[in-house]
This record gives C-alpha cells, sequence and structure tokens, in this order.
C-alpha cells in the first residue's frame, strides 16, 4: 500500500513539472509575438518626434521677407500674357448714283467727281487707332488704310489718320468729320484724291482735276513789290 502512494506522489510530480514547463514554453512565444506585432506597428505608424515638431515651427515662423521672395519666384515662373487688342476690317463707303446724290448735294463747280458715295453719320467718329479701312474704289484699284492717330477737336469733329497698308508709310490718308460734313485726303501710288461728303452723301475727286480747275498756272506766284 505505501508502495503505491508512493507512485503516485512521483506521477503527480513528473506531470506538475511537465505542465509548468510547458505553459512556460506558450508565454514565452505569446510575449515574442507581441513585441513583433508592436514593432511593426511603430514601423508603420508615422509617430512625429521632436525634431518634426521643430520643424513645424521653422515653418510656421516663416518671415515676411521669404514670403516675398516665394512670391517674386511664382510671378516669374508665370507667363505674362498680354491684352489681344481687337482690330476691325471697315469698309464704310458705300458707292451711290450720282444722279441721286446731285438732288441732295452738287459736285464742286467744273470738277468732274470720280464717283459719288454714301457715309453714314458717325462712320469717321467712330473709327479707332488699329482699325483697318477699306478706302473707296476709285478706279486706280483698291486701297486700306490702317488708322494709328485718333483727335478730337473742341469744335467736336474729329480726325482720324493713318497710312495705306504695305506703303511703308509713304502714303498719308487723313479723314474728318464734323456736324453735317466730312472730308478726307488719300495719298496712293496712283495719285491723290479728296473726299467730301455733306449729310451722309457726296463724291471722290481726284486733286489734279481739282487743281486744274481752280488753279491757273499760267499766273505766277511771284508777289512783285510796289514802289
Amino acid at each position: 500500500m505505501k508502495k503505491i502512494i508512493l507512485v503516485i506522489l512521483v506521477l503527480g510530480l513528473v506531470l506538475l513539472l511537465y505542465f509548468t514547463f510547458f505553459y512556460s514554453k506558450i508565454d514565452s512565444s505569446v510575449s515574442v509575438a507581441t513585441n513583433s506585432v508592436e514593432l511593426n506597428l511603430d514601423e508603420n505608424l508615422d509617430i512625429p518626434t521632436l525634431d518634426d515638431e521643430v520643424l513645424d515651427s521653422k515653418e510656421e515662423n516663416l518671415t515676411l521677407d521669404d514670403i516675398d521672395k516665394a512670391l517674386v519666384l511664382e510671378e516669374k515662373s508665370i507667363e505674362k500674357i498680354e491684352p489681344e487688342i481687337v482690330e476691325e476690317r471697315k469698309d464704310i463707303w458705300v458707292q451711290s448714283d450720282m444722279k441721286n446724290v446731285e438732288k441732295k448735294f452738287s459736285s464742286k463747280e467744273e470738277v468732274l467727281p470720280l464717283i459719288a458715295i454714301k457715309l453714314p453719320k458717325n462712320t469717321i467718329k467712330n473709327l479707332n487707332v488699329g482699325d483697318t479701312v477699306v478706302l473707296p474704289n476709285m478706279g486706280n484699284g483698291e486701297f486700306e488704310a490702317k488708322i494709328t492717330e485718333k483727335k478730337t477737336h473742341k469744335n467736336g469733329s474729329v480726325t482720324v489718320s493713318g497710312n495705306l497698308i504695305d506703303s511703308g508709310n509713304q502714303y498719308a490718308v487723313v479723314l474728318t468729320e464734323g456736324k453735317n460734313m466730312s472730308f478726307g485726303t488719300v495719298n496712293t501710288p496712283n495719285g491723290s484724291f479728296e473726299i467730301e461728303t455733306r449729310n451722309g452723301v457726296g463724291y471722290v475727286y481726284s486733286t489734279d482735276d481739282i487743281d486744274r480747275a481752280y488753279i491757273d498756272h499760267n499766273k505766277t506766284d511771284v508777289l512783285i513789290p510796289k514802289y
């Protein structure tokens, strides 16, 4: 009987030692796994450090000079776009019937007009610098002029001036519009011309024809003093 009891005690002690060792192994494995998970979490999380906080504080403490320098660099990097100037091509003259215009506005005496035209009121006044004006067809080809200057006079009349396109500024064009009358001088490679209208209708003349009608070339321009 005593032997049986002794055997049971020995077996119990062996089992106790076995389970104690087994559970200690499990605890160590769990501890290693837990530490591994914590390390992985630390690697993946972006935890701010003291150095990061110092850098952030430096960014918040930017000076006005730093901001100005940044703005200057940004302005240089942006391409400046010039405003586009809108230029218009205007065919402002309408050729009209000579007889109908004669009823409203008589042509110059002793001068035969080249053509009769219609010119709506305020047409010349509404021209602007940069506009292209199609000139009346005076029988010697069609010309266009670029307006380069505009002036408003004290009496309310408006004068625009420019040059024939592709003429190298050699041929000037001057147009003036008042309350009821408008005048113009046009110089071209084929001669010079005058435009005259009243109340929206008028004529185009050759300056050579005007000179022949009004200037007596047989008379001298020299003034002889009287003694």
